[in-house]
């Protein structure tokens, strides 16, 4: 692994103006392919070139109010360009040199939105701007060099903000946190967009917490096979595969920063040039990695979205059956919903699903059950334990309530599949953010005493 290493440092500060000891690593970087060397904009006059970070000045550039240091690249056709995410100005960038491309304005109507270089070209879908969330999408035109609104199909979201989105092959998948003004919980829409007729697809629905990004200097990142990899904080690194729906936690070689960057990936050696930072200290790195080194260890997976065809797929599993009880109307429907739910019965201490008992469940995680099965709203997920009689440390209480959690779960899984995920739900509490509350899925119990 080649490292070249640059360290903003009090002692040494004096070999810099003083405007630039401070580094904003979330500001524009990318690979000039003509001289393979990276760049990092200090602000829209001033970069730092190369691996001897040379400081050098902008050429004289207008770009109406749109940021150069915060724009997009896309590298086409052997060129590199940077564009406004929230739609406007294009600058072309080559010999050192940035150029001012398209003969449009700054539109500043598409900002969190989804942007992406296919077949070719530009495109910027959906976004927030001019007081509204928008579900257009527009391609940049590299001849007429203006934007235009290209229209779409199927399964449209009425509104598009993201963070996490990928290309492969034809398909652009995204995870949609749509209305940029409403408060978001865990649960979001995966869709995909195929770029050949253009037509939306809903996947599915996804929930999981660690999709909420904390942190406005997270960057992801998409490897060359289509998946993308963030980082948000040392020990919390994820992979998201689309195309194989799957959300794995990983291990990597090294500590990366949240902020870290792929700046390119060469297919003749497989190896990456990235952007790095250490943490604790201002010492920004580039570095040649592998693929190996990004994602050493996958230490779980599990289904990124449940599918929207899953549910179809089950009753069709059960038609003939519904079929045959349609006479009985509502209470046939009555039912068929507590059939699909698991039955825990307080008085007996016993647990019955789809005809069958389950009985490998210890007292321990019985005693769970039965008492979060009993509770008719939330309770504090840190009191749980205390509640059960437990003693011990918080951290002691803490991991013996995970455990107990992660091994139900398990034995759950067979009889549950993908909803064993939604079984326990777990929410940060309106009034302090700090606290979380826990009750058992409804949808998926039924308590009998």
């Amino acid at each position: 692994m080649r490292i070249h290493t640059f360290i903003f440092l009090f002692f040494i500060s004096w070999s810099l103006p003083a405007q630039f000891t401070d580094l904003n690593l979330t500001n524009t970087s990318f690979w000039d392919h003509e001289t393979q060397q990276p760049i990092l904009f200090l602000n829209d006059s001033t970069y730092l070139y190369g691996h001897d970070f040379q400081i050098k000045q902008v050429n004289r550039l207008y770009t109406d109010t749109s940021n150069l240091s915060l724009m997009k690249v896309a590298h086409i056709n052997g060129k590199t360009y940077l564009y406004d995410s929230a739609g406007g100005v294009v600058v072309s960038y080559s010999n050192q040199k940035f150029q001012r491309h398209d003969q449009s304005f700054s539109h500043k109507n598409q900002y969190d939105s989804i942007h992406f270089t296919y077949n070719g070209s530009i495109y910027i879908l959906g976004g927030y701007g001019l007081f509204t969330t928008k579900n257009i999408l527009i391609k940049y035109n590299f001849i007429d060099r203006e934007w235009s609104l290209v229209t779409t199909f199927g399964d449209v979201p009425e509104y598009i903000t993201s963070q996490f989105f990928s290309v492969k092959n034809n398909q652009l998948y995204f995870i949609n946190l749509g209305d940029y003004h409403v408060t978001h919980d865990t649960n979001l829409e995966v869709y995909k967009l195929d770029l050949e007729n253009l037509t939306f697809e809903n996947l599915g629905n996804t929930s999981h917490e660690a999709l909420t990004i904390k942190h406005p200097f997270v960057k992801i990142n998409q490897l060359d096979d289509g998946r993308l990899l963030y980082i948000e904080g040392v020990d919390k690194n994820f992979m998201i595969d689309f195309t194989n729906n799957s959300f794995s936690r990983i291990a990597t070689k090294a500590n990366y920063h949240p902020a870290f960057n792929i700046l390119t990936y060469s297919p003749a050696t497989s190896m990456y040039q990235i952007k790095n930072q250490t943490y604790g200290t201002n010492q920004l790195k580039y570095e040649e990695v592998s693929r190996s080194d990004l994602e050493y260890n996958i230490l779980d997976t599990q289904a990124l979205y449940q599918e929207t065809g899953l549910q179809i797929k089950e009753v069709s599993t059960y038609g003939i059956f519904l079929l045959l009880l349609l006479g009985i109307g509502a209470l046939s429907h009555k039912w068929y919903k507590k059939y699909n739910k698991l039955s825990i019965y307080i008085s007996t201490s016993r647990i019955h699903y789809k005809g069958y008992w389950i009985n490998d469940f210890t007292k321990e995680e019985y005693q769970l059950l039965s008492y979060l099965a009993q509770q008719k709203s939330y309770i504090p997920l840190s009191n749980l334990m205390q509640e059960l009689k437990y003693d011990g440390s918080y951290d002691a209480l803490k991991k013996k309530r995970k455990m107990l959690i992660s091994q139900i779960q398990e034995k759950l899984r067979p009889h549950l599949g993908g909803n064993v995920e939604e079984f326990f739900i777990i929410i940060n509490s309106k009034n302090d953010k700090r606290y979380k509350l826990i009750k058992l899925n409804p949808n998926l119990i039924i308590v009998k005493n």
